[in-house]
């Protein structure tokens, strides 16, 4: 199991953070290898359901998240199923007029992928993606 963990500092309430990335046809927004969500469906117990389609090394996975823990404006978690298998947990704490927004995700490597790149490749180029995700999380929600 790999692991991805991330923090970034955005000038936006935690409610104004937890609303957008709880939703998950916002993440197409600022997730580059995100290609395509689909069966967008509200939880009743909060969180959403979805079908997702991943670019990763060059190849797509399709696949099925579920946010399975959350306390609004605090945390998320969700898991996905699929070709690729993972623990995402969003984690949200204000600090004067800002945000520490904190990402980790919990992955393992599709085996599909190792015989294309080594894991060390992989769990790299995945760390340069979530820093990406966080700073476009930040253009997105520091412009509107």
């Amino acid at each position: 199991m790999a692991t991805t963990d991330k923090e970034i500092m955005i000038k936006a309430s935690p409610e104004k953070i937890f609303n957008y990335v709880l939703k998950p046809s916002n993440l197409l927004q600022i997730w580059p290898s995100l290609i395509d969500i689909k069966n967008e469906r509200l939880l009743p117990k909060g969180g959403y359901s979805a079908k997702w389609m991943y670019k990763m090394g060059g190849m797509h996975f399709q696949g099925s998240s579920e946010v399975v823990d959350i306390h609004p404006n605090c945390w998320l978690t969700s898991n996905t199923h699929g070709a690729l298998e993972s623990t995402i947990t969003w984690t949200f704490r204000s600090k004067e007029n800002q945000t520490r927004v904190t990402l980790t995700i919990d992955y393992r490597v599709p085996s599909t992928l190792i015989g294309r790149l080594t894991e060390v490749f992989v769990i790299n180029m995945n760390d340069k993606e979530a820093d990406l995700m966080l700073d476009n999380l930040r253009t997105k929600l520091e412009e509107s």
